[in-house]
């Protein structure tokens, strides 16, 4: 678990974590916990978890699951904005290894 700096910690398996850090994406992923802590106020949790994709040679990517606890708005503005200064401000690199997306909590049943 990873502590951000005025938000909730992000919580990650150990060995999600040192794939993270042997890509050497660490100080990406750092910017877009900020941001998310920042530009989404009802947020409760970020989760960076395993993504096992069939197509991916190379390993393991890895998901952000941003969770809000605000009621699910179908499609929901902020989460459109999100998503969109999120692959701003991203890399070629991080996109690669990295898939995301922010929930309402009601969406995951108690996740």
């Amino acid at each position: 678990m990873t502590k951000t700096a005025a938000g909730p910690p992000i919580n990650m398996p150990p060995d999600v974590a040192a794939r993270i850090d042997k890509l050497g994406l660490r100080a990406e992923l750092n910017r877009v916990a900020a941001y998310t802590v920042a530009s989404i106020p009802t947020l409760s949790t970020i989760r960076i978890v395993p993504y096992q994709d069939p197509l991916e040679q190379d390993g393991m990517r890895m998901e952000i699951v941003a969770v809000k606890e605000s009621p699910y708005i179908r499609n929901d503005p902020e989460r459109s904005a999100w998503l969109d200064a999120v692959l701003a401000m991203i890399s070629p690199a991080f996109r690669r290894w990295f898939i995301f997306d922010l929930y309402s909590r009601e969406m995951l049943n108690g996740w």
